[in-house]
């Protein structure tokens, strides 16, 4: 298989997140706070269906998982690790960024069960926890940059 981190660098579809600043993040939502906002707009006197309600948790689900891939970077991290597991500095060398910005990038994609981290003597080596991910990534790639 090739690089496709590599690759993905070297295309022009992601080659614009050299330089970009870092992000705030918004806040998110409480599903269920959001499921009584739902609620409270429909018209009264309805009850949302339990069909309904699980669409729109699974909806959050899916936008939470999205936003975690909404960025250049952290794209470009799932790209090289759904290839094979990697170290920060082989991340930091595929990305050419600095450790700091890689290692917050991974943070996040841990914070959304996105990485799993394993000590590996004084390294630390990051792999896809989800296969979803993987799939995604790899149809991303497809679509915008094959």
């Amino acid at each position: 298989m090739a690089n496709v981190g590599q690759m993905l660098i070297d295309k022009p579809c992601l080659s614009a997140h050299r330089g970009i600043s870092e992000f705030a993040y918004h806040e998110r939502f409480d599903s269920m706070d959001m499921m009584r906002r739902d609620e409270d707009e429909q018209a009264p006197g309805q009850q949302m269906s339990p069909d309904l309600a699980r669409m729109l948790l699974n909806a959050r689900s899916a936008s939470e998982f999205l936003k975690s891939l909404s960025h250049p970077s952290r794209l470009v991290i799932l790209c090289r690790l759904a290839q094979a597991d990697a170290r920060v500095n082989e991340l930091e060398s595929t990305l050419g960024i600095p450790q700091a910005a890689v290692s917050k990038q991974l943070a996040r994609l841990r914070d959304a069960g996105l990485v799993t981290a394993t000590r590996d003597g004084r390294s630390v080596v990051y792999a896809l926890a989800d296969e979803r991910a993987r799939r995604i990534v790899l149809t991303l790639y497809a679509e915008f940059c094959s």
